[in-house]
């Protein structure tokens, strides 16, 4: 079917009449018709002309469009949203055929349906199965009554039938109506039931104050809500352990208050959170709620060690210190920066990178540098070099480097780099391989040499044995390494043993990358021969590789085995291999120690009474250093530096029997090491800082008012604020001064459910770091209730749908009519020249 528009007929038509007047214009005619055809003419054209210009006439819509909004919401009884769609198909069918209308569902957003029939069939199959928890955890009515508005036609009057129980979680219901109103839109309402199930909630839970001191006691208050009697535990947990616990009967007549005293004993930052269960208790999601409390006391220290047995002195001397000290293995690690900031100083004793994960390194140095924690590093097999430490971010704000200038008489070294380039290590695995092997080839001395191979379906040599001297050429040779193909990694496996079997080399070493399932071979055998033949292997299992084997291979080979699930930690694997395999990172002898600094943490120490060492881990110092000791040969034992906000100190030797028996037994073994921890613990500098924070609609409001030391307000202030999510994602955020001396910070929580805030004066030098606990959504809230402002909305009627519409004005077109009276002045025109 075509469709001809109806425009260019109507011009045709008066173009008819006008050839014909042309026609005809010389028949001689009276004077005063031939005025009157002229006049016609005249008024013709200028009817032609109003048309084109598409004239309008102002007129009352007597047509309605009617806009269905249904709640789904979690508090909204799904049943009863599902008896609101048949409200809205009776409704339907009292309207004319010139009304129209649409159908949405609303809670965190809003759903359109082109028929009832959809609606239906949707909330049919949430009744049952699971519905779409995430979409109904928020009431947004305001925000989807005004979503509704670009579904409105313009020649129509406008209503909103809203279904709804009224609870809303952005609180802009108020607002929202009067834009309506004075946008001639009708608001109807009809209450939904809401949920029916036994459901019980925290409410809150709050300190008397967020600071304490230790020892001093804290009231934890929480509120409980319940819609039936329900039998329940409230407990008050700390750091996921039950220091507290009420049984108890709540019910929905009761206030359901519930309080707990506790001493503070913990210093730092200090998280707790209360906790219900419940019989028969429909959302889980509602049943917590957290808050810090800051308690100020004794210096808190996180020690960090594989054996934790073994810093046992060094840990009661602290204590005899006044501080308090908290000994974690491997396992231990803090997972967040919330953590991690509840400790003014962390050790790592004895702890390797490859125990960490990558975010966990990047966070400890954001701590030192963005928070101003202290960080000390210890020499052991598991630190510097040997702990895979080499171009960490913990190595960045060490005040020492892992890679230093291997000593000609030490033991020359010949390795090969055995990696799988086949298609399962495309992307990150094969560029974090690139990257480790070249900082292989970094870390192994000039004396040194270094080969590549590769292996898919069969090896390929991207490297033969060249001297490290050619580290630029063996670098570039490693760019060129590419992932595709099979996985066989006997043939790579071979390769390296061949070219390691001509090195003229003390050591001879092969470390193997793969993260697949070779094809067949004899890989014990051949392991066996080459470990006979004075070759070592270490292997590492990426992923989904057959550990068995590659475990059996290590073992026969006499190396090491390394197992990762994270690309990421290859290159520490490589670099901690790399310095263990060349046997130059330690020196163990009896070492007398130097003063080559001078530091306020070596007051009342003279250097004559030092305790001698008996090993160290060989390291370099950093420009900008403070190196306050060194060993008789010249190598670093201790160091200072400041990184960003915070401090860290390198110390080569270890504290354990191994290396620092003297030590341990030294009278003043306590002093000088809590000299050292007071020099770079963190220090919250608060004086005359003062901060009120609170939490709505999703946005954490931060208010900051700062005087100064006479108590006046002090304005202008170059403050640096940066926002940590428990992701450790951090960035820089802005702070608005709203006054003389107060400064307001908006922060959007969106999905996060914990941060931590900085706050740097960079002028006076103080800092504060906030901690934020997101409460679980209002919509799952026992106390919350309806918006007063539905009480104004007009309830819905059904029986009268067109009395009380609100006319509008609109506009209808008469451009038709323009035309017609053009056409019907011509012909009388003609008419006219024709009587």
């Amino acid at each position: 079917m075509y469709l001809v528009s109806y425009k260019p007929l109507l011009l045709l038509l008066l173009l008819i009449p006008v050839l014909v007047v042309f026609k005809y214009s010389l028949v001689d005619r009276p004077r005063k018709y031939k005025f009157i055809a002229f006049a016609f003419r005249i008024v013709a054209i200028f009817f032609i002309l109003l048309a084109l210009s598409r004239p309008f006439i102002p007129r009352k819509a007597d047509n309605l469009h009617v806009a269905f909004l249904i709640d789904v919401s979690e508090s909204i009884d799904l049943q009863s949203a599902r008896d609101a769609i048949e409200t809205v198909n009776e409704y339907t069918e009292k309207l004319k055929w010139t009304d129209s209308w649409d159908l949405f569902i609303f809670a965190d957003g809003i759903i359109h349906f082109d028929s009832i029939d959809q609606a239906r069939t949707l909330l049919d199959q949430w009744l049952k199965s699971l519905p779409d928890d995430k979409f109904r955890s928020a009431s947004k009515l305001a925000k989807s009554m005004l979503d509704t508005r670009m579904y409105f036609p313009a020649d129509k009057s406008r209503r909103i039938i809203l279904f709804s129980d009224g609870c809303e979680t952005n609180d802009k219901l108020d607002e929202t109506l009067n834009i309506l109103a004075k946008e001639n839109i009708e608001v109807r309402f009809q209450s939904l039931e809401s949920l029916k199930e036994k459901e019980v909630c925290v409410n809150y839970l709050k300190t008397n104050s967020p600071d304490a001191f230790e020892g001093e006691k804290i009231r934890f208050t929480t509120e409980v809500i319940s819609n039936a009697q329900i039998p329940a535990k409230i407990k008050l947990l700390h750091r996921a352990v039950v220091v507290q616990q009420i049984d108890t009967v709540l019910s929905p007549d009761d206030d359901n208050i519930y309080t707990f005293d506790v001493a503070m004993t913990t210093p730092g930052d200090t998280h707790w959170t209360v906790e219900v269960s419940a019989q028969d208790d429909f959302f889980p999601i509602n049943n917590q709620a957290s808050c810090t409390v800051n308690v100020l006391g004794k210096p808190r220290i996180l020690v960090l060690h594989e054996k934790t047995m073994q810093m046992r002195p060094f840990s009661r001397a602290l204590t005899e210190q006044d501080f308090v000290v908290e000994t974690r293995d491997n396992h231990g690690v803090p997972d967040s920066i919330e953590e991690l900031l509840s400790f003014d100083a962390v050790i790592l004793a004895n702890i390797a990178a490859t125990d960490m994960k990558p975010s966990q390194m990047e966070m400890i140095k954001r701590y030192v540098t963005d928070f101003g924690g202290g960080l000390i590093m210890l020499g052991s097999n598991n630190s510097y070099g040997l702990g895979g430490y080499y171009k960490t971010p913990i190595e960045e704000v060490l005040p020492l480097t892992s890679r230093y200038e291997k000593e000609k008489e030490q033991p020359a070294v010949a390795m090969v780099l055995v990696i799988d380039k086949s298609g399962s290590m495309s992307g990150v695995p094969i560029d974090l391989a690139r990257q480790a092997a070249k900082a292989t080839v970094e870390l192994l001395g000039k004396q040194d040499q270094i080969g590549v191979v590769a292996f898919d379906g069969q090896p390929f040599v991207v490297c033969d044995m060249r001297s490290v001297i050619e580290s630029e050429y063996i670098k570039s040779a490693i760019d060129t390494l590419a992932s595709g193909g099979g996985t066989s990694m006997y043939p790579g496996m071979s390769t390296a043993y061949q070219m390691l079997d001509t090195a003229n080399a003390k050591i001879k070493h092969v470390i193997i990358l793969t993260d697949g399932r070779s094809s067949q071979g004899d890989f014990m055998g051949l392991a066996s021969e080459m470990a006979n033949a004075g070759i070592t292997i270490s292997t590492v299992a990426l992923g989904d590789a057959d550990k068995q084997l590659l475990s059996s291979i290590a073992e026969v080979g006499r190396g090491r085995y390394y197992e990762t699930t994270d690309p990421s930690t290859i290159p520490h694997i490589f670099t901690k291999e790399t310095i263990e395999t060349s046997r130059t990172a330690v020196k163990e002898d009896i070492f007398t120690i130097v003063q080559t600094g001078d530091h306020p943490i070596l007051s009342g120490i003279d250097e004559a009474d030092l305790p001698i060492v008996l090993g160290y881990v060989m390291t370099r110092v950093k420009p900008a250093t403070q190196l306050l000791y060194a060993v008789d040969t010249g190598d670093p034992l201790l160091a200072v530096s400041r990184y960003g906000l915070g401090m860290s100190v390198a110390y080569t030797s270890d504290l354990t029997d191994r290396w620092s028996s003297q030590w341990i037994t030294w009278k003043k073994f306590g002093l000088f090491w809590s000299q050292v921890i007071r020099a770079v613990v963190r220090r919250d500098n608060i004086e005359g800082l003062y901060v009120n924070q609170n939490f709505n609609n999703d946005l954490w409001q931060i208010n900051v008012t700062q005087n100064d030391k006479a108590g006046k307000f002090v304005s202008g202030i170059n403050w640096d604020a940066q926002l940590g999510d428990e992701n450790g994602n951090f960035k820089m955020i802005d702070f608005t001064e709203t006054g003389l001396g107060k400064y307001t910070l908006n922060v959007p929580v969106k999905d996060r459910k914990k941060y931590s805030l900085r706050l740097y004066n960079r002028d006076s030098d103080k800092i504060k770091v906030l901690h934020f606990h997101k409460p679980f959504p209002a919509e799952y809230n026992l106390a919350a209730c309806a918006n007063q402002a539905i009480n104004s909305i007009e309830p819905l009627n059904i029986e009268n749908i067109h009395d009380d519409i609100l006319q509008i004005e609109t506009r209808k077109s008469i451009a038709n009519i323009s035309y017609l009276l053009a056409l019907v002045c011509m012909i009388a025109g003609i008419f006219m020249r024709r009587l």
